[in-house]
């Protein structure tokens, strides 16, 4: 079995500046790794300033608060209250799954834009 490979941060930069500026030079890629470090701020903030986000056709983050609760500390048995906190979770949208988990060719999402 291969091993699987990730998809960078980099290589997003390489496919939006051959798709923005038609070629893939350093200068053209550092723009638009700006541009997606930008767009990780801008989620970034919304999400400390307690908004959810969503991004059609993409992702949508969520956030929640996990109520206080007890539990017991396996080393010495004692039991605790945890406290309240935020959780944030991250779903992929019906368009996205439908790219993934089925044949990309027949998905909607690629009829859209051929």
């Amino acid at each position: 079995m291969r091993e699987k490979q990730s998809f960078t941060k980099i290589d997003i930069a390489k496919d939006l500046a051959q798709t923005l500026y038609k070629n893939t030079t350093p200068e053209s890629q550092k723009k638009c790794v700006e541009i997606l470090d930008k767009i990780a701020w801008i989620i970034g903030a919304a999400l400390i300033n307690e908004k959810d986000v969503k991004w059609q056709g993409l992702l949508a983050i969520k956030q929640y608060i996990l109520p206080e609760r007890r539990g017991r500390n396996p080393q010495t048995g004692e039991v605790e209250t945890y406290p309240a906190k935020r959780k944030v979770r991250c779903h992929l949208t019906r368009d996205l799954k439908h790219i993934v988990c089925d044949d990309p060719m027949t998905s909607t999402y690629f009829e859209y834009r051929r």
